[in-house]
């Protein structure tokens, strides 16, 4: 529950409230005293007028600040000085000294202690305490000084007493509304944690299904800046193998950014703990006292550890410009976060690698067969979409046989890898190659023509001939030469299904000519 204060910040019902009632009483009092005493007392026209004109004039103010025309504070003073005026005309017509309409000051100099402080109600019970001898001095007989130094003293006295009392619960009520206001604050921030967690634990289920590490750091950003509001939010992954810390992304109030290319990170003091240790670090003032320290604005970091297994895999690291920004609050909901990213990345990485071992030929780290039928599929579709040439590649190794015969099939592994690191060397981005069976490897070549495809088959074919693709057992460099046949659709003149029919046969002419040859259809 939260609690709301008031416009007026106070407990206490409106002052002004108070202030209207006690005048409604005065008037009903005075004209019930006008109706009951008109037989026994003389009420000259003049007395009249100034009865009429207290009344017109109350209720006119009354009615002004009820329509809010002006300000309660404005017709205060002027109408406790009609007050005055009325109630000390009233103590000089019944006998002054003998009136009971004194008793009427025990009310108005108090309210104004209520109303405006200790002070001014003193000055109030000093100016009425003046009035009233003025008004009483000719009715005082010698007996009637000890009456009127009563009378006075006591008015003191109520006026002390309630300005003191009214002052001592402001005061509290100052306290108590400044305890609620921290708990409204505490309360705010408790509803705001509750959501952030609610919202960080709805996103980890679904982070445990992202199955893409670029996906997980994506999201886990957009976290960071739409959920926890941190100014500046990064995130890391370290490599325990080459011990090296690396800044994968950035979130910000305005955008996430998740890098193609992630940017190797300086190690300092504060993040071998983190790395190292699996400690959350707090950095209370990265500037102490300095203006900027690296050409870096933010003053306070929160540094939290990812940890998967008992192995801290990277961190996430909060920054503000704003000097010890950073809480138990803030690190319990970091903390979190950092969790569940870790368990997501873990999940999302062993999953990548395998599916790279169900497209990836083992022996050679290219892709296998099946891999390259569903690519070579795709691209075929594409082809004939767009009205682009598609080129194939096919290289197989001369004599073979007679390597594995001579140096056994180790050898003959070795010199496969060091084939396709050959080829990949001499291809594009774009081009896939792939281990076809045996000695044999072919590449796809997406929107390349015959021409540039036979180019590229001379290019792979010149650089095996000058490659050492294994070393003997004896120290000796082995060299090996290659065969390769191209054919391109639609330049080939068949239907595109055929297209590896086409490379296949493109290839038998190469070893049949004579091999380390390139050849086209």
């Amino acid at each position: 529950m939260r609690w709301i204060r008031s416009s007026y910040s106070s407990f206490a019902p409106r002052v002004e409230h108070g202030f209207w009632a006690l005048h409604g009483l005065m008037m009903l009092g005075l004209l019930a005293w006008v109706l009951l005493s008109w037989s026994s007392i003389h009420l000259t026209q003049s007395s009249t007028w100034i009865v009429g004109g207290y009344l017109l004039a109350v209720i006119t103010a009354l009615v002004l600040t009820r329509l809010d025309l002006i300000g309660f504070l404005a017709v205060f003073w002027p109408v406790l000085a009609l007050d005055l005026f009325c109630v000390g005309w009233l103590i000089y017509l019944t006998g002054g000294m003998a009136s009971n309409f004194y008793l009427l000051f025990f009310a108005l100099v108090p309210f104004v202690a209520f109303y405006q402080g200790l002070r001014l109600g003193l000055l109030a019970a000093v100016i009425v305490c003046i009035c009233y001898y003025i008004v009483a001095m000719p009715h005082v007989e010698p007996n009637g000084l000890s009456n009127f130094a009563f009378r006075v003293i006591m008015l003191g006295l109520f006026t002390v007493a309630t300005g003191s009392a009214v002052r001592i619960i402001r005061q509290s009520e100052t306290r108590l509304l400044s305890a609620l206001d921290k708990l409204n604050e505490r309360t705010t921030e408790l509803e705001r944690t509750h959501s952030q967690l609610e919202t960080i634990y709805e996103t980890s289920r679904s982070l445990a299904e992202v199955l893409s590490v670029a996906v997980v750091i994506d999201r886990v950003l957009n976290i960071a800046r739409s959920v926890l509001s941190f100014p500046i939010c990064e995130l890391y992954t370290w490599d325990a193998n080459a011990r090296t810390l690396w800044l994968q992304g950035r979130a910000d109030p305005e955008q996430s950014s998740h890098f193609a290319q992630p940017r190797r990170a300086k190690m300092n003091e504060q993040f071998r703990r983190v790395i190292d240790g699996g400690q959350i670090v707090r950095v209370v003032d990265r500037h102490a006292g300095r203006e900027i320290i690296d050409g870096h604005p933010f003053r306070s970091q929160l540094l939290v550890p990812m940890i998967s297994e008992g192995r801290v895999i990277g961190m996430l690291s909060a920054e503000s410009p704003k000097v010890s920004a950073f809480g138990d609050r803030e690190e319990r909901v970091l903390s979190i976060l950092a969790a569940s990213t870790a368990m997501a990345l873990v999940n999302a990485d062993l999953h990548q690698r395998m599916e790279k071992l169900t497209i990836v030929d083992e022996l050679t780290g290219a892709f296998n067969y099946r891999h390259f039928r569903s690519r070579l599929e795709d691209e075929r579709r594409r082809s004939v979409r767009y009205d682009q040439p598609l080129s194939l590649l096919m290289v197989d190794i001369d004599w073979f046989k007679r390597l594995n015969d001579q140096f056994g099939h180790e050898m003959g592994n070795a010199a496969l890898r060091g084939l396709a690191e050959v080829i990949q060397s001499c291809i594009r981005d774009v081009d896939i190659l792939a281990r076809y069976g045996g000695e044999e490897f072919i590449i796809i070549l997406p929107q390349t023509g015959i021409e540039e495809a036979h180019t590229i088959g001379e290019r792979i074919r010149r650089t095996v001939e000058r490659a050492d693709l294994a070393t003997a057992a004896d120290g000796r460099p082995i060299r090996l030469t290659v065969s390769i046949g191209a054919s391109c659709y639609p330049e080939n003149g068949r239907p595109e299904d055929a297209l590896v029919d086409s490379v296949d046969q493109a290839l038998y002419r190469a070893k049949g000519a004579g091999k380390n040859l390139v050849c086209t259809t």
